[in-house]
């Protein structure tokens, strides 16, 4: 691994990260409260919940629950991603400021709550050691990993920004096209949303398998610079003792 190639991943992924930011509404009160606010990803999920008073409370609780057991998660998440996007990138934006935009914007708020939910089990699943990803935080291929996870969330967040308000649109419009034919079929809220869930998985299947892809490759690569450098380190210590 040279050092030319490493800068070179580097200036790639700090690249494709300005762009992603570019496309966020970062001139805009909303978006600007959510870089600057203090509220968690947790309590940003809890408010908008609240909310939205149609929704039931049985589902609000099991949503809650499952994002309550992230919460440890999403804090060491932001403290690795964070430094690198501000440090190589020049973005005061933290990972999880778009993500908070998406649930206050969003007029589906259920639904949206649940494919973040979706985002965050996808890249956990691949992203659990944040010891090592700290301790190996110079290294420029490492940054760049973590450069392409930021990136992608923010290109999920652009599009589910969009994605919810116009799914909310579209099944309001349908409530008032087919009224009689809602009631007499019993056609319920959850089987309508069923209408609906095809479309997300259409768009945002290319962005989740990048995800997937890019949270394994930052795991991939703590682990192989780590062992580079204990061989490194075990080489030097011979050399000494010689």
């Amino acid at each position: 691994m040279t050092t030319g190639t490493s800068q070179t991943v580097q200036e790639q992924a700090i690249a494709a990260a300005r762009s992603a930011f570019a496309r966020l509404p970062n001139g805009g009160e909303v978006f600007r409260e959510c870089v600057s606010q203090q509220d968690s990803v947790i309590e940003v999920v809890k408010t908008v919940l609240r909310a939205q008073e149609s929704h039931a409370s049985k589902t609000s609780t099991r949503i809650l629950q499952r994002f309550e057991k992230y919460t440890s998660w999403l804090q060491n998440m932001s403290t690795v991603v964070d430094v690198a996007v501000q440090t190589h990138a020049g973005l005061a934006c933290p990972i999880w400021a778009p993500i908070k935009f998406v649930l206050k914007v969003s007029r589906d708020h259920s639904n949206a709550a649940e494919q973040i939910l979706r985002l965050i089990q996808t890249i956990s699943d691949s992203f659990p050691r944040f010891e090592i990803y700290e301790k190996l935080g110079a290294d420029p291929v490492l940054q760049a990993s973590l450069l392409n996870i930021f990136t992608d969330v923010v290109e999920f967040s652009v599009l589910a920004a969009h994605f919810f308000k116009q799914r909310a649109v579209g099944i309001v419009f349908y409530h008032r096209l087919f009224p009689c034919y809602l009631s007499l079929t019993c056609y319920s809220s959850v089987r309508l949303a069923n209408v609906f869930a095809r479309p997300f998985d259409d768009r945002f299947g290319d962005i989740f398998d990048r995800i997937r892809r890019h949270a394994k490759d930052v795991d991939s690569t703590a682990i192989a610079t780590q062992l580079l450098k204990a061989a490194e380190h075990r080489t030097g210590t011979l050399r000494w003792r010689r």
